[in-house]
């Protein structure tokens, strides 16, 4: 069932034929992971590209000061990695944790570049899922430089129904470019709005 999904995923974007079939299901390799659980560490290498079957993780830069910040939360149906350090074997420049339990595929450098040899035609599949990955990351610059803080709110809840009880206020914050004070005053008003709009009808 795991990799039925994943091939489905696949799918999606290129023709899968049978020998194709048979490498992704030996490349990658199936993974449980528990809660708050350590996929990748800033400073160490990146060794694995994950597909994320099930649960969610987040990656995240820590500063100067101790200070994390929330790059992304990957969700099922989405990869994670850091490619700069997974592709040219720099040490990477931020961490990746399990937010709930996890289910992931995950394929090594080597198997990796081993896939790519057999079949060219994951080249096609990669580069579709790095330029997704881009667009992704640009319209969240957009939205944080164009959108009020409650419009940001707003669009993580639609974003991430099924992982909202497990991430804290202050990842969310942190990802949303705002203090927890403020997201806390931002869920306060909008229960608030809901119940004035209740009250009204």
């Amino acid at each position: 069932m795991v990799y039925k999904l994943f091939l489905k995923h696949v799918e999606e974007y290129i023709k899968v034929d049978d020998e194709l079939k048979v490498s992704l299901t030996k490349l990658f390799e199936y993974r449980k992971i528990k809660s708050k659980t350590h996929l990748q560490l800033a400073g160490e290498p990146c060794n694995f590209i994950y597909f994320i079957i099930s649960g969610c993780l987040k990656s995240y830069y820590t500063d100067k000061n101790g200070k994390d910040h929330i790059l992304s939360f990957l969700s099922p149906g989405l990869w994670a990695s850091d490619l700069n350090s997974f592709i040219n074997g720099l040490h990477s420049d931020y961490s990746i944790m399990s937010i709930m339990k996890t289910e992931v595929l995950q394929i090594s450098r080597p198997s990796f570049e081993k896939l790519l040899a057999n079949h060219i035609i994951m080249e096609t599949f990669f580069r579709n899922i790095l330029q997704g990955a881009l667009t992704t990351q640009q319209t969240k610059l957009v939205n944080i430089l164009s959108l009020t803080s409650q419009e940001r709110y707003e669009n993580f809840l639609k974003l991430y129904p099924s992982v909202i009880q497990h991430v804290s206020y202050k990842d969310i914050a942190s990802y949303l470019n705002m203090t927890p004070e403020h997201l806390s005053f931002l869920r306060k008003k909008m229960l608030n709005d809901e119940k004035n709009s209740f009250a009204s009808t």
